[in-house]
């Protein structure tokens, strides 16, 4: 079973998958497109990575793209561009220290302004086989940017049918019943990100499931007049789903459901002094997932 590794360096948009990390992966190389289309609003996202082995060293690359549409008379257009480089050593004793480093451009007008460019780095250390600490910086998160924010993950455990990683900021628990009837999984990014999707596994060749998405992104935009402010898109998502696996290499999902309690609003902070908030009305969407390793 392929474990990700999803760490919170930034919450803009949601910025990396840090696999190969912690464990050796079979397929080096992985992409992600992920599409959701709603009336008012439409979100894309991009993701290619690969992984090197060196003599000593395991090198990675990640480009990610991301784009936020709002329809016209709602608002603006935000996107996200970024490229990114780890470096993971791994001592004899079963060590793991890495190093991850993010640089791109988020916001209505990518790259037009030097004071809308992000870094995001990220130090993970694994002394043992059982703790991961981390400790990350960003200039664009949804809270305590240009802090360097502490972490750390507790690795309980690390089955085929039962994972739980319990830590701060990042949680995640898988489950599959004893007679592999259906399954449990749930992520969180500590304090406003959930991700929760029960699968139902009696079809024969499909994987029926129900999801349920909590999350918030996050652009500079381009005519702010106070450095530190962003443009927020909150919002909160129920579906029903089909996943179709073809062996280990290929996998892709189908979605539709009802999108509510979404809004936009621009801040220093996500929690404080909210302006310009704009709410919209729930609304059907469906969106399409793909996933492929090689």
């Amino acid at each position: 079973m392929i474990l990700h590794f999803i760490f919170l360096i930034s919450l803009t948009g949601w910025a990396q998958d840090i696999e190969s990390l912690l464990q050796e992966l079979p397929f080096p190389s992985r992409i992600d497109m992920d599409q959701l289309q709603s009336k008012s609003v439409t979100q894309q996202r991009n993701n290619l990575q690969t992984t090197k082995q060196l003599e000593k060293v395991t090198v990675g690359l990640q480009g990610n793209y991301q784009q936020l549409g709002l329809a016209k008379g709602l608002g603006k257009n935000y996107e996200q561009v970024a490229a990114g480089v780890s470096i993971k050593h791994k001592s004899e004793m079963g060590k793991v220290l890495a190093q991850v480093i993010q640089v791109g451009s988020s916001s209505d007008k990518i790259f037009r302004d030097g004071r809308d460019n992000f870094i995001n780095a990220t130090t993970i250390y694994k002394p043992e086989e059982k703790w991961v600490y981390l400790l990350s910086y960003s200039n664009n998160r949804s809270f305590l940017n240009n802090v360097p924010l502490p972490g750390f993950i507790y690795l309980k455990d690390m089955e085929r049918k039962k994972v739980s990683m319990y830590g701060f900021p990042f949680i995640n628990i898988i489950r599959t019943s004893s007679n592999e009837a259906f399954g449990f999984r749930y992520t969180t990014f500590l304090p406003f990100n959930h991700r929760a999707r029960i699968y139902f596994y009696g079809l024969k060749h499909v994987y029926l499931f129900l999801h349920y998405e909590q999350w918030v992104q996050n652009y500079f935009d381009s005519d702010r007049t106070e450095r530190q402010e962003r443009f927020f898109y909150t919002y909160k998502n129920a579906s029903v789903g089909l996943e179709k696996s073809f062996g280990p290499i290929f996998k892709f999902d189908v979605q539709f459901g009802n999108g509510f309690d979404r809004k936009t609003f621009f801040s220093r902070r996500f929690s404080r002094e909210r302006r310009s908030v704009q709410r919209f009305k729930d609304e059907i969407y469906g969106s399409l997932n793909l996933k492929l390793l090689f």
